[in-house]
């Protein structure tokens, strides 16, 4: 299947949302489809042999237009808004003002007036032609939306109208049509107008932090042609080429720094906004700033595979998405709009039987259909995902999908790998002890690891980097999960790994040796065991710091209410060391991957809701199995496609601030959809006049226009609250 997003345009309610939805779902090959109210797209996972252009005639017919092109046309529709607004506003304001006049003061309907209202309104029918367009097309299709609610009730109100105006006009005494809606018709487009304007500048709004993501992607960078750096395109750099970047400039690409030294503002991938130094054969990410040194980089990811591209990519994805939430709106919004036209048709028919006065009965039903709104109950959700999954990416939290946030606030137990999550994961080499020389233990130490991409083998050999050692060649080398290693040097076995592991070997360790390993593991260190057939050599120690904000981290997870666990593949002494230097009771040590996922599995079937975070590639068994997998790491080399959640700025309190985002986002979406419903249960009984009974009040159907209009507005300027 392939996926991909586009523009749409024509959307102004979630009866539109679900019609476009049944529309591309009834394509045989089309798999998945997320329709984004706020947003304007619409995402379509389908069979390569389907073909955008198939999906935009289809939707041409339902009345929207698909983009494939770009946002162009994106562009022009707001300019058509605006211009739309302007020739609303020339036409409607005066409607307004004059209608209101005649109305408080109790002006009988003059000759005058009846042409001054006809031609006003008449205009703003014309301007708010596509309205009625949009409307009729969908009760065509029998998916009656927001535009047919405003078809039906304009067209009433101005039919009637110009009915009346023939009956006053002549005389004809035409029982029932002697009042006048002109402004009616005409203000309720005015109001819709400005309300949609309004909307889609909220709306803007809410979209600021992917526009602000996408505006800070690298146009360009410095490379060398002809002896001299030239600027050029970032599509014309090739992967190892050398890119310059100037003291203030931003890098282009993610790579390796070959020359320089300077302080780089990482802002836009992790959202820490101090500095982090960086020298020769340190990584850097496309999209950062540099500070105040020249640099020089070897391009190892370019476009669309690095990181910032693949954060970006992984917002627009997830705010493509929809929470499970959503979904019941959906199907509450499809049946509402038939739902509001049965009830303005039959309290419409029940009121004219009542009071024997047509005009009585119009007033009702115009009321009815214009106060009902589908538009805020599809922007309740939505919106909030939108600026709530914006806010994140601000901050190094990256969610992968809607339903990942809907469910992340129900987490009761957080599962912590030790290395790399609650330690920074740099081992470094603390303690030596060897019958040999150090440099004897050290080569055949050395010849081993070398050909290791685990991390112990990388402190060693960072170890002895700058020291004058001989490396062996090393065959038959093979790697047991959760034990150690194994490799064969001039016809010799040679075994490194865990005590246990050379215990097993039959291999006698000195007793000397025996009380050094667990004096160290006592330290929390981690000890590495050397031996060469029978013989035991050497133990090396490694140790990992523990992360500042790893015990401020635990400690606010367990206040808040979080069962707290911590794996790890060591041993029982050190892991039990540096959980009691974190306050951490629930401990599993000496635990291969498998073994993780397997304690998921265990606390899942108590009725836990499971949040795993590691580091995305060793804890991807546990990751993929947790109710919710977060991943940590430096971005380079986190696993996104098997993690649900992806902190780039390695600090596990994001998980915290990742929690509490979800939380209210959730509450943003019940008070919105609170309000939303809220609204038309009160509002529709109002319309169809409830309130005549007890105190003779009837709602004028310009005042539903307004109604209508601001409870989507209230629904946006709600959300927008999420970023205080």
């Amino acid at each position: 299947y392939m996926k991909s997003i586009f523009k749409i345009k024509g959307m102004h309610c979630n009866s539109c949302v679900s019609t476009i939805e049944k529309t591309l779902y009834d394509i045989s090959g089309v798999n998945f489809v997320s329709v984004n109210l706020p947003l304007e797209n619409v995402a379509i996972e389908y069979d390569d042999s389907l073909s955008p252009s198939l999906f935009k005639s289809i939707l041409d017919k339902a009345g929207f237009d698909l983009i494939i092109d770009g946002d162009n046309d994106t562009i022009n529709h707001n300019d058509v808004l605006i211009k739309k607004l302007v020739n609303t506003l020339i036409f409607g304001v005066p409607l307004f003002i004059f209608s209101m006049y005649e109305m408080m003061n109790n002006i009988e309907i003059s000759i005058l007036s009846i042409f001054i209202q006809l031609i006003l309104c008449t205009a703003l029918m014309i301007i708010g032609r596509e309205y009625h367009q949009f409307g009729l097309n969908s009760i065509i299709r029998l998916r009656p939306d927001m535009n047919s609610l405003i078809l039906i009730g304009t067209g009433s109100a101005y039919i009637y109208s110009i009915i009346s105006s023939i009956n006053l006009l002549y005389k004809l005494n035409i029982t029932g049509f002697n009042k006048l809606y002109f402004e009616s018709a005409g203000v309720i487009i005015l109001f819709i107008t400005i309300g949609r304007y309004l909307e889609k500048k909220a709306k803007i709004d809410t979209k600021k932090s992917l526009k602000k993501l996408l505006e800070t992607a690298p146009m360009t960078g410095f490379i060398e042609l002809n002896n001299q750096w030239v600027e050029t395109n970032i599509n014309k750099i090739n992967i190892g080429s050398w890119v310059m970047v100037k003291p203030g400039g931003q890098i282009p690409v993610d790579g390796i720094i070959i020359e320089g030294h300077s302080f780089v503002d990482e802002s836009a991938i992790t959202g820490e906004s101090i500095p982090i130094e960086k020298k020769v054969n340190d990584k850097v990410l496309g999209a950062t700033i540099n500070g105040n040194g020249k640099l020089i980089i070897q391009a190892e990811t370019l476009g669309k595979d690095t990181i910032f591209s693949r954060i970006i990519k992984l917002v627009e994805e997830t705010q493509a998405t929809k929470a499970p939430i959503q979904k019941i709106v959906d199907k509450i919004s499809y049946i509402f709009v038939p739902i509001v036209c049965f009830l303005a048709i039959l309290s419409s028919i029940y009121w004219y039987i009542i009071t024997n006065d047509l005009a009585f009965g119009i007033n009702i039903l115009i009321s009815v259909l214009i106060i009902a709104c589908p538009c805020a109950l599809g922007l309740a959700t939505p919106t909030a995902i939108l600026v709530g999954s914006g806010i994140a990416s601000e901050r190094g939290i990256h969610f992968k999908s809607a339903k990942i946030l809907q469910i992340m606030h129900k987490i009761d137990t957080i599962v912590l790998d030790k290395t790399g999550t609650l330690t920074k994961g740099d081992m470094y080499v603390s303690d030596l002890y060897t019958k040999r020389t150090e440099n004897d233990f050290l080569e055949i130490l050395c010849s081993i690891e070398n050909a290791s991409d685990h991390p112990f083998s990388k402190a060693i050999m960072k170890f002895t980097k700058n020291k004058q050692i001989t490396l062996f060649e090393c065959t038959d080398f093979e790697t047991l999960p959760g034990e150690g290693v194994i490799g064969t040097i001039e016809g010799n076995n040679i075994f490194i790994g865990k005590i246990d592991y050379i215990k097993n070997k039959k291999i006698t360790i000195p007793e000397d040796a025996i009380n050094k390993d667990l004096a160290l593991r006592r330290q929390g260190k981690s000890i590495m065991h050397c031996a060469s057939d029978q013989n035991w050599i050497g133990l090396v120690a490694l140790e990992d710091e523990i992360k500042p904000e790893s015990e401020a981290t635990v400690y606010k997870m367990q206040k808040s209410g979080l069962d707290v666990w911590m794996l790890s593949g060591d041993n029982e002494i050190t892991t039990s060391h540096i959980a009691n230097l974190l306050g951490i009771k629930n401990v599993v040590s000496n635990v291969l991957p498998s073994g993780k996922s397997k304690l998921i599995k265990k606390l899942q079937s108590e009725k836990k809701i499971v949040a795993m975070v590691g580091d995305g590639i060793n804890d991807a068994p546990a990751i993929a199995q947790a109710d919710i997998g977060i991943s940590i790491g430096s971005g380079t080399d986190v696993a996104i496609e098997t993690s649900d959640v992806v902190l780039i700025n390695q600090n596990i309190m994001s998980i915290l601030e990742a929690l509490k985002l979800s939380k209210k986002i959730i509450k943003k979406i019940k008070q919105n959809l609170f309000w939303a419903f809220a609204y038309n249960i009160i509002s529709i009984p109002i319309a169809m006049g409830i309130l005549y009974f007890f105190n003779g009040y009837l709602l004028n159907p310009m005042i539903a226009g307004l109604t209508m209009t601001l409870s989507s507005l209230s629904i946006l300027l709600n959300t927008l609250l999420l970023k205080k």
